[in-house]
């Protein structure tokens, strides 16, 4: 068979797209580069232990008790909000297109390879992230009532880089439409400040273990977003100019811990026309 070959005005225009998809481009959730991934001491801050949130990990064998607990968690936040299931259900179907925008190319890929008894990609990752939506909804405002042990290890899952769904997901999802999105941004912030949880004197070895990765989440964020900031400022603004922070919406949970830790001011306006 003969080998297909890219002209040479074919490479320039691959050239030139890539510019304008460099330029035009927004963060988007991806799984960690496999230049990390094949560090042994890495695996911990990307691989959950219970609980799945998102496309990426959704269906693993070990996660199976994470899929009753989200089924539980999401009825009670459907049930206390007063909403129906199915409404909440078809805003993400009507605005799949755009959310599906939000991920990388590969992990959507990898999603629509086993569909597992659902119909489409667009119907599987429907139902992925309305039933993670409530379910992690219903996890900020601190309703969840496990054991110490469980509860830490939720708290870990759902800040991790490969465990997470577009903040434009919750917004369709929350329960007050009219309330400003400020609201939910306030409730988040209070759950990543994790005052909520138990004592430092009664912290059992778990809890200590999640207030040191916190820890190193913070560091390292420190570390190697700050200096990312640092290169921006010299291609946007010279060297020498003062640098504005971006006011970008957050682009997740932990994109929101980051902006957190940064102290990055942001505005709350939602992406998505609804």
């Amino acid at each position: 068979m003969m080998a297909s070959h890219t002209t040479l005005p074919e490479k320039f225009v691959e050239l030139q797209n890539a510019k304008v998809t460099r330029r035009n481009s927004n963060p988007k959730i991806q799984r960690v580069p496999e230049h990390l991934r094949n560090r042994e001491n890495v695996k911990e801050h990307y691989l959950p232990k219970l609980v799945s949130i998102g496309p990426i990990h959704h269906g693993k064998e070990n996660l199976k008790l994470g899929e009753k607990y989200k089924l539980v968690w999401a009825a009670q936040y459907i049930e206390n909000a007063g909403l129906n299931s199915w409404n909440l259900y078809n805003k993400i179907v009507l605005k799949i297109d755009e959310l599906k925008g939000l991920f990388a190319e590969d992990v959507l890929t990898a999603t629509g390879e086993s569909l597992n008894g659902f119909g489409s990609l667009d119907e599987k990752l429907s139902w992925i992230l309305f039933l993670d939506g409530c379910s992690l909804l219903h996890i900020v405002a601190d309703n969840v009532y496990l054991k110490d042990d469980q509860l830490g290890i939720v708290m870990m899952d759902v800040l991790l880089l490969e465990n997470q769904i577009p903040l434009d997901v919750l917004y369709l999802l929350w329960n007050n439409e009219d309330a400003s999105k400020n609201e939910l941004v306030d409730i988040m912030k209070d759950f990543l400040k994790c005052h909520q949880w138990a004592k430092p004197a009664k912290a059992t070895k778990l809890k200590d273990t999640w207030r040191s990765r916190l820890q190193y989440y913070q560091d390292t964020i420190k570390k190697f977003i700050t200096s990312g900031f640092a290169v921006q400022k010299e291609e946007e603004h010279g060297a020498g100019n003062e640098f504005s922070p971006p006011i970008s919406r957050p682009t997740h949970l932990l994109d929101l811990q980051r902006r957190m830790i940064l102290d990055i001011k942001f505005c709350c306006e939602v992406q998505i026309n609804y």
